[in-house]
């Protein structure tokens, strides 16, 4: 419908064709829309405002959905529930219905606002006592809802100018959801609810300070938009609608304003004691590893703790140390804080070392070489005794240190002690200026005869540690035998 303006005389003072552009302001500030217009819309709030069987389905179904999402700390849940609540469109009724002293409806607005308020309330309260969630198992989601601030009053002022504006705009009412996820009326009234039915009423009362932050934010945006856009009956009957929604929005915003500035001050505070934990304490800064700092400002002293990660215990002489030293180096402002290790103790488990597929080549390089070494060393030997050895196997453990050597031989004979210690001793020295590599050879003959029994000579006992056992014989394999 087309906007026209009133055709009524304008008693105009002389002084103002004075002033340019004073004339203008004042014909927009009384300027009133069509009463065709006004009629109609005033009709469209009446009846999304009225208590009816869908506004209250809406409102519990969205009751419902907003208390299962706050309680299992879900996001998304939280958004449905905002987009089914119908608390805004009373709102908008009770605004209109004020600025134009339409008493009608501003009473059917309110009622149907009571009434949403407290099933909301009642039936969140009914839920929590069904799911008895305990109180330290609450997620961010109820938590971040108990202290409300400034920034929630901006955001409810806001979200109701685009409310109130896409209304008297239809080609905007695509808006209206994001409008009421916004603003967020139902899931405060929720966390109310579910404080109430665990007996914490401190944090209820910040939830419900929100949700009344939030009314009274919305319903001030939208008398200003409804009077910008002509809607109203006269200046003085606007004037005091303005007036009285100001000065109660002003007393709602002194508490906020006091949660905003201590917010500010938390966060000023936690970031110096991060600071100073990580960088100017040992405990914290070399010992432990600070995962989490978390402050609970509802106590005092107000309580610091600190989840960390240490491989040691933590002992209270250290907890003292650090207090003390956080307190002197902030002054007044930490003398306030207790701090509270809570110490994820770890010790380091690592996998064993994993040759690499090059340096499994290059040891079965060396390997070969090592045993061609070996059976050209028995090859030359100028003794008959050693003459007549031969190799059957050789096991080489390479993680000792000298490289342990072992040699399992068989020969026609007896070994004589003396000859098997210059054979190994004679051994070491040629692998040592042949390949560079300090070993320690051990050898272990067997006489190859029917009647004689296995003759176990050893050479560098010293390479066994005390109660070592044995010399571990890792035998090769068939296909690596030299």
């Amino acid at each position: 419908m087309a906007r026209v303006r009133q055709q009524e005389p304008i008693k105009r003072l002389g002084w103002i064709r004075w002033i340019p552009g004073l004339q203008r302001v004042i014909d927009w500030i009384i300027w009133q829309a069509p009463q065709e217009e006004r009629d109609h819309l005033r009709a469209d709030l009446f009846a999304e405002s009225c208590l009816s069987l869908n506004y209250v389905v809406l409102a519990v179904c969205a009751c419902a959905i907003a208390t299962f999402g706050l309680l299992t700390n879900s996001a998304a849940v939280i958004i449905g529930a905002m987009v089914v609540a119908p608390l805004m469109l009373p709102l908008r009724g009770a605004a209109f219905g004020a600025i134009q002293g339409d008493f009608p409806l501003l009473r059917h607005s309110l009622l149907a606002l009571a009434v949403g308020t407290g099933a909301s309330v009642a039936l969140a309260m009914g839920l929590q006592m069904v799911v008895s969630l305990p109180e330290s198992a609450f997620g961010v989601e109820i938590l971040n809802r108990t202290q409300p601030t400034l920034i929630d009053l901006g955001i409810a002022i806001a979200a109701g100018f685009v409310s109130a504006f896409a209304k008297v705009r239809p080609r905007l009412s695509d808006v209206l959801a994001g409008t009421a996820i916004a603003v967020a009326l139902m899931p405060p009234l929720c966390v109310t609810g579910i404080y109430l039915a665990v007996g914490n009423f401190g944090a209820s009362r910040g939830a419900f300070l929100l949700y009344t932050t939030n009314l009274l934010g919305i319903t001030l945006a939208c008398t200003l938009v409804f009077a910008a856009n002509g809607f109203h009956v006269s200046f003085r009957r606007t004037g005091r609608t303005l007036l009285v929604g100001s000065v109660l929005t002003v007393l709602v915003a002194v508490p906020l304003f006091r949660s905003f500035a201590g917010l500010i001050v938390q966060a000023r505070l936690r970031e110096n004691l991060r600071q100073v934990l990580e960088r100017e304490t040992v405990t914290v800064g070399q010992q432990v590893q600070l995962r989490q700092m978390r402050v609970n400002w509802n106590v005092l002293p107000h309580r610091v703790i600190l989840d960390v990660d240490a491989r040691e215990a933590v002992t209270p002489e250290q907890v003292a140390a650090v207090e003390t030293f956080v307190q002197r180096r902030l002054g007044w402002a930490a003398r306030k804080f207790a701090l509270e290790f809570q110490v994820n103790q770890y010790r380091k488990v690592v996998a064993p070392p994993v040759t690499g597929a090059g340096e499994q080549l290059g040891l079965v390089a060396k390997r070969m070489a090592l045993g061609q070494l070996i059976r050209r060393t028995f090859e030359v030997a100028n003794r008959p005794a050693i003459a007549t050895l031969q190799l059957e196997e050789m096991a080489v453990d390479w993680q000792r240190s000298p490289v342990a050597v072992e040699l399992m031989l068989t020969s026609a004979g007896p070994l004589p002690e003396a000859a098997a210690r210059s054979l190994a001793t004679g051994l070491e020295q040629r692998i040592q200026g042949a390949m560079g590599l300090e070993t320690r050879v051990r050898l272990r003959t067997t006489v190859v005869s029917a009647l004689a029994p296995a003759a176990d000579l050893e050479q560098g006992t010293t390479m066994e540690e005390p109660g070592a056992g044995p010399f571990p014989t890792t035998m090769p394999s068939p296909g690596d035998r030299p």
